[in-house]
């Protein structure tokens, strides 16, 4: 093993390492320390009524008390859905892809997947296929004639293929955010050994993913 495949195996022992650990962050946030901070606010809300009575500058500063703890909280739950998007961990891939059609208010989304093959998907797997996905999808929402793309997921021996078609033009090609697009998709891929390749015709464009179902 050459000096860059020793580097490639690392970047990607390292993205699914990160991606795992985010995964059990978010369950423990939500399980534990959610609950907690929110019981926690309560105790603010009975504290305020408590010392209502007091001064206003105790009241004042209970008022902030309280706004800081919901802040905390709701920026701590964003931050770590980021990490490991909510949809996935709430509905997963299939379900998260069509929520994500719906939102963008897609006339015809058609996803083809078998449950057994998506089992088998590692958390940076997952997250990597969901997000090129949305960017795929969300390109076909902006850019297609008629708002409508298929997405189909599939196990090829030991890869997951993901494939988004939609009505995007060849003329899409030279747009700047398109090309912002691609290069992150490709990306996403390329960190867990996979690549990521799109093929624009007259007809439509075709959106292809491979990789690994669990990076090496």
């Amino acid at each position: 093993m050459d000096r860059r495949e020793q580097s490639e195996k690392v970047a990607r022992e390292l993205t699914a390492g990160i991606e795992e650990e985010r995964q059990r962050l978010r369950r423990e946030v939500h399980d534990q320390m959610a609950p907690a901070l929110a019981a926690l606010r309560l105790r603010f809300d009975l504290a305020r009524e408590i010392v209502a009575v007091d001064e206003e500058g105790a009241l004042d500063s209970v008022d902030e008390a309280i706004r800081n703890v919901g802040e905390a909280l709701s920026g701590l739950l964003a931050a770590i859905d980021g990490a490991f998007p909510a949809e996935l961990a709430r509905l997963g891939l299939v379900g998260a892809l069509a929520e994500l059609g719906a939102f963008l208010s897609m006339v015809d989304l058609r996803i083809d997947a078998a449950e057994c093959d998506i089992r088998e998907m590692s958390p940076p797997c997952e997250v990597a296929a969901y997000k090129i996905a949305a960017e795929a999808l969300t390109n076909a929402r902006k850019y297609s004639s008629d708002r409508s793309a298929a997405v189909t997921i599939d196990r090829q021996e030991d890869d997951i293929v993901l494939q988004v078609t939609s009505s995007i033009g060849i003329e899409r090609e030279s747009h700047p955010s398109y090309g912002v697009g691609f290069h992150s998709m490709r990306e996403r891929a390329a960190a867990l050994g996979g690549k990521c390749n799109v093929h624009a015709s007259d007809e439509g464009m075709v959106v292809r993913a491979r990789m690994p179902l669990r990076p090496a």
